[in-house]
């Protein structure tokens, strides 16, 4: 071998390697980049999930207290309703006596309720 052609490949070796160097250290870039995002997106996914797991607390309290309270508005509609309902079944067998017509009652299901739901 003469000493051009051996120069020749040592150069052409030694631009390899550089050019390897180089895209190795890119790469060493590219891989860190990355990585710290992917951290980042994890560490961005359990704030998220702290957030969620609060709301998701306040939003079950607030579905105990509205069922306690639909449940106490319905109590207070049967017992309002109950007590119209045996108002109005007094009031109906005191006509019931004192009218001529027996067949003349008003049926308690069509009595207008509508006082219960005024503000």
């Amino acid at each position: 071998m003469d000493r051009s052609t051996r120069s020749s490949r040592s150069s052409e070796s030694e631009r390899h390697s550089d050019d390897y160097r180089v895209r190795r250290e890119r790469n060493n870039i590219a891989v860190k980049k990355s990585r710290e995002k992917t951290r980042e997106r994890a560490k961005e996914t359990l704030v998220r999930v702290a957030e969620l797991k609060q709301e998701n607390t306040v939003l079950e309290e607030k579905v105990t207290l509205l069922s306690k309270e639909l449940t106490l508005l319905k109590d207070l509609l049967l017992a309002h309703a109950s007590g119209r309902r045996n108002s109005y079944s007094e009031s109906f067998e005191h006509e019931e006596n004192t009218m001529s017509s027996p067949g003349i009652l008003a049926d308690p299901a069509s009595v207008k309720l509508d006082h219960l739901y005024s503000a």
